[in-house]
C-alpha cells in the first residue's frame, strides 16, 4: 500500500486534518545532515 493509503487507514481523520506529505529533498544526506544539527545543537547550549 501506498503512503497514503496507510495513512488514511491508520490515523484518526481528526489527526490528519491539515496533514501534508511532501517528497523528501534531503534524499540520501538526510541522516547525515539529522546527526550535524543535532551535533550543532548540543555544541551550542
Amino acid at each position: 500500500p501506498t503512503t497514503l493509503a496507510e495513512i488514511e487507514q491508520r490515523v484518526l481523520p481528526s489527526s490528519r486534518t491539515g496533514l501534508e506529505l511532501l517528497k523528501a529533498e534531503l534524499g540520501n544526506r538526510a541522516g547525515r545532515v539529522g546527526a550535524a544539527r543535532l551535533a550543532w545543537q548540543k555544541h551550542v547550549k
